[in-house]
């Protein structure tokens, strides 16, 4: 019998279509749009950048309005414009819509590098704004890892400032994950020097921040179905927490005065 044909090893379609993208990250000979962020810009092709981000699709058709974000495109030159953006962060995101990931020091090459913990929270920010969804995933999973195993670096306390401030945007989902880190190793940051001095300080300067840590202590989550009631007795100062829909004519004991009363009445004073 003839031997049997030997069969060479043969990358798959979509292995190769992945090489050929991240090749034109490396060479720009065909971009037909260039991203303009501070004073880096970027040579891009309109395609690889639009398959993958509803914003830029809309910005290459002349519809910055229509995004309701901050920038600008001349549809004739192919520019766009990012405004209020890190250019480092910008970076990391074009590098990741041909390379599908970027390194957490993809940052280094600026004059004041950010933290790990801060870099991936400003990536994830930057991928919910231009809406590029999958960046956003793995962003999300990677900044709670770097939670986790950062929460010592002097940037936690800057994350959380930033997470529980008045603007934080997209980056007020990751609250509960800042608190329950800092509830965690609340002993080790009330007796660190640095790092747990100035997250202490952003606490007293925070509101958002220390309601949500008292809150985390005390045990008590957002119920959206719940709130806070005061005892109906005027020398009993007790609150519960009781349920919205809870009928009237239930009858609600106050653990304090030992005064019973029926639900309306405990709504009346609800907070």
């Amino acid at each position: 019998m003839p031997e049997e044909a030997q069969t060479e090893d043969v990358q798959s379609p979509l292995t190769n279509l992945t090489d050929a993208v991240k090749n034109l990250w490396k060479d720009n000979k065909h971009a037909d749009i260039t991203v303009i962020c501070a004073e880096r810009s970027w040579r891009v092709h309109k395609v690889i950048l639009c398959a993958q981000s509803p914003f830029f699709a809309k910005a290459c058709d002349g519809d910055f309005k229509a995004s309701g974000l901050d920038g600008s495109m001349e549809a004739q030159t192919g520019v766009i414009t990012l405004k209020e953006d890190d250019p480092s962060a910008v970076a990391a995101m074009l590098g990741y819509v041909y390379n599908f990931d970027y390194p957490d020091d993809a940052n280094v090459d600026n004059a004041e590098p950010m933290a790990p913990i801060m870099f991936n929270l400003q990536i994830f920010v930057i991928a919910d704004k231009y809406d590029i969804p999958h960046l956003c995933r793995i962003r999300r999973t990677k900044f709670c890892q770097r939670v986790n195993e950062g929460w010592k670096d002097a940037a936690f306390a800057e994350v959380a400032a930033l997470v529980f401030g008045d603007d934080a945007g997209a980056a007020s989902q990751f609250r509960d994950v800042v608190v329950g880190v800092a509830t965690e190793h609340c002993s080790e940051l009330s007796q660190d020097d640095v790092v747990g001095a100035r997250f202490q300080e952003v606490v007293s300067s925070v509101p958002a921040l220390g309601l949500a840590l008292w809150r985390k202590q005390i045990g008590v989550r957002d119920y959206p179905d719940h709130h806070w009631c005061q005892c109906p007795s005027k020398d009993c100062e007790a609150r519960a927490f009781l349920p919205k829909l809870l009928r009237n004519e239930n009858d609600v004991w106050c653990t304090v005065c030992a005064s019973r009363y029926e639900a309306w009445e405990w709504q009346e004073y609800a907070e």
